[in-house]
């Protein structure tokens, strides 16, 4: 998977002379002499190459949809394991901007798609994409961090919408949060309150305005206003007390290390 992602595949597969990569890579495949022209050739040539990749990924989902659905294991679905492990790799990988949100739409979209084998499935798929988006949720760019927010917050109500509640969301990232803390993957707040805010900014927005009446399937939420009143009231709270956990776990977390480190130091 990583090897896919180099510019140096891309222009092997250009020498190949594959029909496709040729058109697409026209122009941006010779060196160039320039450091500064060479840098922006390579990163333009890395969002082709990794567009191409989200492609073909997207391509094969659609093809094989019903085959990934049909086991929730992972132990018993390879596939997905990879599918997943891909888009790991790709939100590991410092992105461009353009590719940043063709991402995420690659990911909203197989989050609507896969909501039984995220939400109900003996598999940790869940955790893993959630680890990336906790990091990017602490980026400072705002395209990056607006877009894991987001994302978090799709899922979380997705699990809402197919469980009738957000507990493994809400369990998975507070561990996934915690553990991104004490391993030092965060060491600090860049924008991860920030991001955590937006969480309650998104949820109390729903339910001031109950516009999109979308957490629960099949029942009478979108006729019924106290019905749906209630419902949402209690999914903003939720949300509210979510958020109030991770801030205090990576308040004290980050404290407790820095604890730690300053008594090392005095030894």
């Amino acid at each position: 998977t990583k090897t896919l992602l180099t510019p140096e595949v891309a222009l092997f597969i250009n020498k190949v002379g594959t029909e496709e990569m040729t058109s697409i890579l026209r122009g941006i495949s010779k060196k160039e002499d320039n450091d500064a022209a060479e840098d922006k050739r390579l990163r333009l040539l890395t969002v082709e190459v990794n567009t191409i990749v989200l492609n073909v990924l997207e391509d094969f989902i659609s093809d094989f949809r019903r085959d990934l659905q049909r086991n929730l294991s992972s132990n018993s679905n390879p596939l997905m394991s990879g599918i997943v492990a891909l888009f790991c790799t790709l939100m590991g990988t410092r992105q461009s901007q353009q590719f940043v949100h063709l991402l995420y739409a690659s990911l909203r979209s197989f989050a609507y798609k896969f909501v039984d084998v995220l939400f109900k499935g003996d598999n940790t798929y869940l955790s893993q994409i959630l680890q990336e988006i906790l990091i990017h949720c602490n980026r400072p760019e705002p395209d990056i961090h607006i877009e894991a927010s987001t994302l978090l917050f799709i899922l979380i109500k997705l699990n809402q919408r197919t469980t009738g509640s957000f507990g493994r969301t809400k369990i998975q990232a507070i561990t996934t949060l915690s553990n991104l803390v004490q391993s030092k993957k965060i060491d600090k707040d860049v924008v991860l309150n920030k991001s955590f805010a937006r969480l309650t900014e998104y949820a109390l927005h729903a339910y001031s305005t109950l516009y999109y009446r979308d957490i629960e399937s099949g029942s009478d939420l979108t006729v019924d206003d106290e019905l749906a009143h209630s419902l949402y009231s209690s999914f903003a709270r939720g949300i509210q007390d979510m958020c109030f956990t991770f801030t205090s776990i990576l308040r004290d977390t980050l404290r407790v290390i820095e604890m730690a480190e300053t008594a090392d130091s005095h030894m």
